[in-house]
């Protein structure tokens, strides 16, 4: 799923389930974080056969790569977010949740690894165990539409889950 939508289901999921626990930043820019690869691929550097799927997509890289967004998360919760509501003298109706790196980087594997577990069914070029050089064997095992239909209904099933347990929150 070259940079597209889809990916997000799965997370608002994961999210409404773990409402508080997990890290939603990190979740969901882990989400789409390997479509970096696809994204230089077409639009920064197009026409230099970089790959679509490349070692981002692999576990390697998701591994790496959650190490990298929990890492960008976890600073932006201790220190960008506070110091810009303190700076713009902002009254937020709610405090800033604490995360701690451990969180962000939970949450960032969480979706990184579930990025490359949705690609793996879809994309025969994907190196699963880059750099070991094994290829794709999960390539075909799932219909490309049963993976598109689960991410739909995740979203679906995620958000309606989220805003009831948003919703009964703010009635306690």
């Amino acid at each position: 799923m070259p940079f597209t939508p889809f990916h997000f289901g799965v997370s608002v999921l994961v999210f409404s389930l773990s409402l508080f626990f997990l890290d939603p930043l990190a979740l969901f820019v882990g989400t789409i974080f390997p479509d970096i690869e696809g994204i230089t691929a077409v639009f920064i550097l197009p026409g230099k056969g970089l790959p679509l799927h490349g070692p981002l997509h692999s576990f390697t890289g998701a591994f790496l790569s959650g190490i990298i967004v929990a890492f960008c998360s976890w600073f932006a919760f201790k220190m960008i977010f506070p110091t810009l509501v303190e700076q713009l003298q902002l009254d937020l109706p709610f405090s800033l949740p604490e995360y701690s790196f451990k969180r962000s980087l939970l949450s960032a594997q969480v979706s990184t690894i579930s990025h490359i577990i949705l690609d793996a069914p879809l994309y025969g070029e994907m190196d699963l165990l880059y750099p070991l050089g094994v290829g794709n064997s999960w390539y075909g095992l799932v219909p490309g539409s049963l993976i598109y239909l689960l991410c739909v209904l995740s979203f679906f099933l995620g958000g309606t889950i989220l805003i009831l347990r948003v919703g009964l929150t703010r009635s306690s």
